[in-house]
Order: C-alpha cells, then structure tokens, then sequence
C-alpha cells in the first residue's frame, strides 16, 4: 500500500508581448501629468504613483477607454470588469515591495517604458515554504494578467533604468445583468 502524490492545483500567468505598439505607449505616457503622480507605500524610492491610497479614485483608464476595451478583450476570466488602474513611475534605486491585491479577481501590468536595468517582476509561490519565484523580465508592450491573490513585487531587486513605467489593473466580477 503505496504513498501518492497528486499535484492537484496550478498557477497561471498569461503574458502578450506587443500588446501595445509604440505609438499607443506613446500616446499614452504623454498623456501623463507630474501632479497626478505621488508617493506610494508599495514602491520605496525614487517612484512614484496615480494610485492613492486614501481615496477610492484610481482610474487611469478614465482617460483611455480605448486601451481599457483593449484590455478587456483579453481577460482570462469572463465577466469581469477593470475596478481600478494606476500609473507607475519607478526611477534608479526603487524597489516594488511584494503584495497582492486581495480584493482583485485579476491583476495586470502593461510595461509602457523599460529596459535591460529594470527590476524584473517576481511572483511568490504560495505553495513553497522556501519563498520559491518566478520571474518575468518587463519588455515594452508586454502585458502581463495573473490571479490577484498571487504575492508580486520585485522582490530585492532595485531598479537600475532611469524611467520604468507602467499601468496596473484590477477586475472584479461585473454586477451588471447580462
């Protein structure tokens, strides 16, 4: 009478490079204004963010629903809805703490700006009592979607590029009737 192993759950990460071309980035990170951007607790450093933390006001796509509809075509869940999305700007030396958005049933990030010296992005296995990674190297136009549960951030790595910019989502079920 033999001991069994079964690996019964997975993780998914869905990526699309070149979801966004130049153009739509630099549409986008044009649109950007300093004022909107401030400190953040989830970044430490030279960064900072259009998430606020004390208001319930964090739409970036508000201002581009185009990019919104865009993203909504490939969530891998159905019925969901964008809840909130922010703008990140991460300068040398800044570090992305690892979290999790619990309140999220899909988190993203599209990477408008990179380059080979900025922080990879690190997910956390929850299975693992060693704190095992995965790692995802950021490339422009790369959107990266997983389940809002799973611990990001950039573990100790410390940014290196000068301008790493990115926009974040979250979904939630939509309440709206079919």
């Amino acid at each position: 009478n033999m001991m069994r192993k079964k690996d019964v759950f997975t993780i998914s990460i869905y990526e699309k490079y070149n979801f966004l071309n130049d153009d739509e980035i630099q549409k986008i990170i044009s649109s950007m204004k300093p004022e909107d951007f401030m400190e953040h607790g989830s970044i430490q450093g030279n960064a900072k963010s259009t998430y606020r933390a004390h208001e319930n006001n964090h739409f970036f796509l508000d201002n581009h629903k185009w990019l919104e509809e865009k993203i909504t075509k490939e969530l891998y869940i159905d019925g969901q809805k964008i809840t909130d999305s922010w703008a990140n700007i991460q300068g040398e030396g800044s570090t992305l703490t690892t979290h999790n958005h619990p309140n999220a049933v899909i988190s993203g990030v599209i990477y408008l700006k990179c380059d080979e010296k900025s922080s990879n992005l690190y997910f956390r296995d929850p299975n693992s009592i060693t704190g095992a990674t995965h790692k995802i190297t950021p490339q422009k136009g790369l959107m990266v979607m997983w389940p809002g549960w799973l611990l990001h951030g950039s573990g100790t790595e410390k940014n290196q590029s000068k301008d790493r910019i990115i926009i974040s989502f979250n979904t939630f079920f939509d309440k709206k009737e079919k």
